[in-house]
């Protein structure tokens, strides 16, 4: 939760910084710490991956799977959870790339301002990837059944409430909008990386967990 409201503040940061002094270059140091804090989430993400393959190979391990038609089907279902995940997280990679590659290739940080808001933005990548997750909390609910009512997937493609007076603004806008900094929108990718490999490893436990009834 502390990350989360780091994240959140230094988007709200660099936005402001921008909207207040839009002729001046955003810090370095404020940059950084968003590539501090992608560092971190993405090695959340491989711990979580590593949670995810010890689960799986728990339920090969289970002495109380003696029903193999049963075990097979929860298999199914917990394969199904983390195909709908990968699908989404192999997308957003892709976008990450694409970031990180103008990023390397043009230090100028107005320049990397602008390619941000015109791949997120004006080209509808924001929009398409609102769609694939949304699309991919569906499925995680539906694997769960009965189970979704006592299961929190952290996915959440819900507008932020506005700071202070400020009208609202969809969800796209809000994370990916115009202005923010590509090491920002970056930030942002990773963190729903880390919250659909969350929901997944909740998925799948609940799915798996069913072999001890």
């Amino acid at each position: 939760m502390k990350r989360k409201a780091v994240w959140i503040l230094l988007i709200l940061l660099a936005a402001t910084f921008l909207i207040a002094y839009p002729w001046v270059s955003i810090p370095t140091n404020l940059l950084n710490s968003f590539d501090v804090i992608t560092k971190s989430l993405d090695a959340s993400q491989k711990g979580l991956d590593s949670s995810i393959n010890v689960s799986y190979q728990a339920l090969k391990n289970n002495p109380q799977n003696r029903d193999p038609e049963k075990a097979a089907n929860l298999l199914s279902r917990a394969k199904q959870a983390t195909a709908a995940v990968d699908k989404l997280v192999e997308h957003i990679d892709l976008i990450r790339r694409a970031l990180r590659e103008n990023i390397l290739t043009n230090s100028d940080t107005s320049e990397n301002l602008s390619y941000s808001g015109y791949l997120m933005i004006r080209s509808g990548e924001a929009t398409v990837l609102k769609t694939e997750i949304d699309e991919t909390r569906k499925t995680l609910i539906s694997l769960l059944g009965a189970n979704a009512k006592n299961t929190t997937i952290l996915l959440d493609t819900k507008a932020p409430k506005p700071v202070n007076s400020d009208a609202p603004q969809s969800w796209q806008v809000s994370y990916f909008g115009e202005g923010i900094p590509a090491q920002a929108v970056i930030t942002t990718l990773a963190k729903i990386e880390v919250d659909a490999r969350e929901s997944e490893y909740k998925v799948i436990n609940k799915i798996l967990s069913e072999g001890d009834r």
